[in-house]
């Protein structure tokens, strides 16, 4: 399932699954479901299960997996007419690693680091797709880099190879593509700044 935040008409963004050239509402579908079945209060419980974070949807667990699951009344959009938003808008951290393969520092002009540097981002500097990227100060070549993005669902400490793999089986790991600004081939080091997050 392409899990996408989206909005239309200038509505709150709200999650759906991206089915070929349309967009499911999960929450609508799932509330459709439970009032197709007899459920009082559907949107409230659909809301619940399905929440507008995709954070929060993923925290759910198989609560909110079994509830999109469900799904047998969908409520679907043409995608033409939405706007796509950041898959992840609201992370709990956002931890980056740099010059993590040899053919990015020699592209770079960078020395081949030992271990590569680690460094977080700020939640306010994602922004959604199509939308702007603001220059900062001083900047004088901006461009760009296709990064490879994980989503790291619960809490792990000193998790052994094996025990990576079982998670990953468990659980499926999550993957979004995105897009890091660059000054002149360094990466911004203004973190923090509108837009150095593009998704």
């Amino acid at each position: 399932m392409k899990l996408v935040r989206f909005s239309t008409n200038g509505q709150i963004p709200r999650l759906g699954a991206l089915q070929g050239d349309r967009i499911v509402d999960l929450t609508a579908s799932v509330a459709a479901t439970l009032t197709a079945r007899g459920v009082i209060r559907a949107r409230e419980i659909a809301s619940a299960l399905v929440p507008a974070s995709t954070r929060e949807f993923l925290e759910g667990g198989a609560a909110s997996a079994e509830a999109v699951a469900s799904i047998k009344e969908p409520v679907t959009i043409p995608a033409a007419s939405a706007r796509l938003h950041a898959p992840i808008s609201d992370p709990g951290k956002f931890i980056c690693i740099g010059l993590n393969y040899r053919d990015h520092a020699l592209e770079a002009g960078q020395p081949i680091p030992k271990e590569p540097p680690i460094f977080a981002k700020w939640s306010p500097s994602i922004v959604g797709p199509g939308d702007p990227i603001l220059r900062p100060r001083g900047s004088s070549q901006l461009d760009w880099e296709v990064e490879l993005g994980v989503v790291i669902g619960r809490t792990a400490r000193y998790v052994s190879r094996d025990g990576l793999h079982d998670r990953q089986r468990r659980e499926r790991a999550r993957f979004s593509v995105h897009h890091e600004p660059v000054d002149g081939g360094q990466d911004l080091r203004d973190r923090g700044a509108r837009g150095a997050v593009p998704r």
